[in-house]
């Protein structure tokens, strides 16, 4: 078991309010269960400021969860009070219920959901399903892929590391230089 002073000791260490913030939320999200702690993590990020912006957007469309995997059951986890009426899922027999909500084909999509909003739940095939959708006639204006907003995320993540890095490399090649100079010049 966690002891409080091990979890004091790694929140000490957070450099910033905002890791603070978000370590304080995902430990009580943990030891809870209460999706309020997950939220105010997303709501903290872009892509969940994005996200919520859409879903708000289409407050008056019924939405539709495309992948019934893992992020799929969690963005119904943590947008609770969604309008989803379904999951479609090109791995899973139309039909299942996952968590609450039916499974339904793509041709039940079509027929039946094609004035839903869609939110492309997965991480690693959303531009293929966007493909997928916009074949079938669905505009890009009624779906979003939360695998995309993750992707751009962490692409912003990576050249800031990539800038930090090269900034750091600089400052230790003007180090060695600037003691290299004074080596010289004594």
């Amino acid at each position: 078991m966690i002891e409080e002073k091990q979890i004091l000791r790694v929140y000490e260490k957070m450099q910033g309010e905002l890791s603070q913030y978000i370590y304080t939320n995902r430990l009580l999200f943990s030891l809870t269960n209460n999706t309020m702690y997950m939220n105010n993590i997303i709501n903290q990020s872009e892509g969940g400021y994005i996200l919520n912006e859409e879903l708000k957007k289409h407050a008056n469309q019924r939405k539709v969860l495309f992948g019934a995997g893992f992020w799929g059951k969690r963005i119904l986890q943590f947008f609770p009070n969604e309008n989803w009426c379904c999951f479609v899922d090109n791995n899973i027999t139309a039909g299942t219920i996952i968590d609450g909500l039916p499974v339904v084909s793509v041709n039940d999509l079509v027929r039946d959901y094609a004035d839903s909003f869609i939110v492309i739940s997965t991480r690693l095939y959303y531009k293929e399903i966007e493909e997928q959708l916009k074949n079938i006639g669905f505009q890009a204006i009624n779906m979003i892929a939360s695998g995309k907003l993750s992707d751009e995320m962490i692409g912003k993540q990576k050249k800031v590391l990539f800038h930090l890095e090269n900034m750091k490399r600089l400052l230790i090649v003007e180090l060695i230089m600037g003691q290299h100079q004074k080596f010289f010049q004594r």
